[in-house]
């Protein structure tokens, strides 16, 4: 009978976790996060326990010290309009705007608007960078210094588009690597603290 109660105890326990693990789950598949941690269970380690997703391993091999921060612009329905993710690390600081519509992508960085062509329909959307410069803007009158910030609009690796500044999720890391700044850890650690401490 206790051995009994036991396997049930254990079995609902994995029950409930692989339910927590799925409903995460999809929070990571498909999205920027599955190409900036080193895999799900780090994701899910920072984002269900520790409630901090500032670092991630594989950034750290691939980039070497950084801080991640994540801000959402939401409508007047508080639902979430723009995703915007922000990296401090050693060559910089590179600001991404996610775009989350897949499709081919038509517009240039001064449109309103751009269109968005997918299953053989249009689709009009506002043009990311209007409220990706407005960030970076506000990152640099924070910190005053305009001359270390890099910003990109970030696609699906299905959407193809030929406007500049935008580049696909799995470019992310080249795209870091190839900063042109230099910032030293201590840098890093003072500009995230007073983005964090202005948000």
């Amino acid at each position: 009978m206790e051995w009994t109660l036991f396997i049930g105890f254990c079995f609902a326990l994995l029950t409930i976790f692989i339910l927590k693990s799925i409903r995460v789950y999809k929070t990571y598949e498909g999205k920027v996060y599955k190409y900036i941690y080193s895999g799900f269970l780090e994701y899910y380690i920072k984002f269900k326990y520790k409630k901090n997703l500032s670092e991630s391993h594989w950034l750290n091999q691939e980039i070497g010290f950084h801080r991640i921060l994540f801000n959402n612009y939401l409508n007047d329905k508080q639902e979430s309009v723009y995703e915007i993710i922000t990296i401090f690390h050693q060559k910089g600081i590179t600001i991404f705007s996610i775009l989350n519509n897949v499709g081919s992508i038509n517009g240039n960085l001064k449109d309103k608007n751009w269109i968005i062509r997918h299953d053989n329909k249009n689709y009009r959307i506002k043009n990311p960078f209007l409220i990706l410069n407005q960030h970076k803007n506000y990152i640099s009158s924070q910190i005053e210094n305009d001359q270390i910030i890099d910003a990109f609009v970030l696609i699906s690796p299905q959407s193809s588009c030929t406007i500049n500044s935008v580049i696909s999720l799995d470019q992310i890391i080249t795209t870091l690597k190839n900063g042109k700044h230099n910032l030293d850890e201590n840098q890093i650690k003072d500009l995230y603290a007073i983005m964090i401490n202005r948000g």
